[in-house]
């Protein structure tokens, strides 16, 4: 008994698949704006600030 193998198909082209490139988005022209705000104002504080008088002069040896 022969075996035959069976008939090999037809060469059909290699598939090709491809995407559609992005559209890139509208170009919007910038525009700058200045605004001047009113200063920032320091914040309460509810830490007491003391001064201590300076330390002696270290005698030399």
């Amino acid at each position: 008994v022969i075996n035959e193998c069976p008939p090999l198909p037809e060469k059909q082209p290699p598939l090709i698949l491809r995407e559609e490139p992005p559209i890139p988005p509208p170009i919007i022209p910038s525009e700058t704006i200045t605004k001047y705000l009113p200063a920032i104002s320091a914040p309460a504080r509810s830490v007491l600030i003391k001064r201590y008088p300076a330390l002696p002069t270290r005698p030399r040896k």
